[in-house]
């Protein structure tokens, strides 16, 4: 899956409970994360890089 894909499988309202399965396991939503960084250029781990997760209530 490329990032533009991932963004609109997610912004997409008609698979909104497979985004929500998907952000709910916490191995894939840390894939994700890392695979976000790396398609932006950083490592995973590199120091000075911080990833936050906010979910709407």
């Amino acid at each position: 899956m490329q990032f533009p894909e991932l963004i609109r499988l997610l912004g997409d309202t008609n698979f909104k409970l497979l985004a929500d399965a998907l952000m709910d396991d916490p191995k894939m939503r840390q894939w994700i994360l890392a695979h976000t960084r790396e398609r932006f250029g950083y490592a995973v781990g590199d120091p000075g890089t911080r990833t936050a997760w906010w979910r709407p209530p």
